[in-house]
């Protein structure tokens, strides 16, 4: 029996990398999604998705939308923007 080679995703979280593309700061992001900066700090650097619920998902995603609606950015946040993924083949 032949078995076919798998290829396997990895997901990254990738808050950091979207905050960074359009200069938001913690502090605005802390403001519009009422957390502190220490918690946007968190979300923010780790490279796994954190524990959302899915209206958390959701407010995160809204806010991130207002921030860059206020520095006139046109462009809707949704969570696809929040992840990336690669194929990596499985050993």
């Amino acid at each position: 029996m032949l078995v076919a080679e798998m290829s396997m995703i990895k997901i990254t979280w990738v808050l950091r990398e979207v905050m960074a593309r359009y200069k938001i700061k913690n502090k605005e992001l802390a403001e519009a999604f009422g957390r502190n900066d220490a918690s946007i700090s968190r979300i923010k650097t780790t490279d796994e998705m954190p524990e959302f619920n899915g209206g958390e998902l959701e407010s995160l995603c809204n806010a991130l939308t207002r921030v860059l609606k206020n520095k006139g950015i046109n462009k809707v946040i949704s969570p696809g923007d929040l992840l990336s993924w690669e194929s990596i083949d499985e050993e």
